[in-house]
């Protein structure tokens, strides 16, 4: 999986967008990034855009796990939000699942999306 990120100084919003098949240690080497880049700070926004990504071989338990690794990276300066596009019923599936256990974890508020439009709208209505 190949990832990017880049920051929105207008909206205080980072877009982490992945490509490829989904891994999970290059997603924990992308939230050390995102912690670690220079316009970090806690009640900032996050896109995370899957939409390009192949989730098809995650079981549940990958998804617990990369919950509770989002949880432990943004324990010490949370986001306010964080809206995950996803593209396909099988992902929407796996990325709901990411938001029950994320939610049970961490103070943010996190919704899935299949368009861009109303995931950018989720971020921009949160305060």
């Amino acid at each position: 999986m190949q990832y990017s990120i880049s920051f929105d100084e207008k909206t205080s919003t980072f877009k982490y967008t992945t490509k490829g098949r989904f891994n999970a240690r290059v997603d924990e080497s992308a939230l050390s990034a995102l912690v670690s880049h220079p316009h970090w700070k806690k009640d900032c926004k996050i896109l995370v855009n899957h939409s390009k990504t192949s989730t098809n071989r995650l079981t549940f338990k990958d998804i617990s796990q990369v919950a509770a690794l989002g949880a432990k990276y943004f324990a010490k300066q949370p986001p306010s939000a964080i809206a995950i596009l996803v593209e396909g019923a099988e992902a929407n599936g796996l990325a709901t699942c990411w938001e029950a256990v994320f939610s049970g974890l961490s103070s943010p508020k996190a919704g899935v999306f299949t368009n861009l439009h109303l995931a950018e709208k989720f971020l921009l209505d949160t305060k």
